[in-house]
């Protein structure tokens, strides 16, 4: 496997939170052509969200406030992209979950 094809692999992993278990070049480049449009997509789709991904206050208490609002809705929009929902669908389908979870 070459040094690319890790760094892309890395890439993939982390875009779509799924694990690479291949054992050699081709592998490698099948996973890497499977998937690497998705991760593209999800990259692309959180590059131009502007809403945060971890908020949280500290007061007095011990433990803080924590609104992970958002980790479903991220959750619910690489779903969509793997199963090939388009770009344009996941992306309102995000909108309206984003919506829901905060009111």
């Amino acid at each position: 496997m070459t040094d690319k094809q890790k760094k892309a692999i890395k890439y993939i992993e982390n875009m779509l939170e799924i694990k690479y278990t291949g054992n050699n070049g081709h592998d490698a480049w099948k996973f890497i052509h499977d998937n690497m449009d998705r991760a593209r997509k999800c990259s692309f789709f959180e590059a131009h969200m502007s809403m945060p991904v971890f908020s949280a206050n500290l007061g007095t208490d011990n433990e803080p406030d924590l609104d992970l609002k958002r980790d479903l809705s991220r959750q619910l929009l690489e779903r969509d992209l793997q199963h090939d929902v388009s770009g344009s669908e996941a992306m309102a389908n995000f909108a309206e979950n984003l919506f829901l979870e905060n009111n």
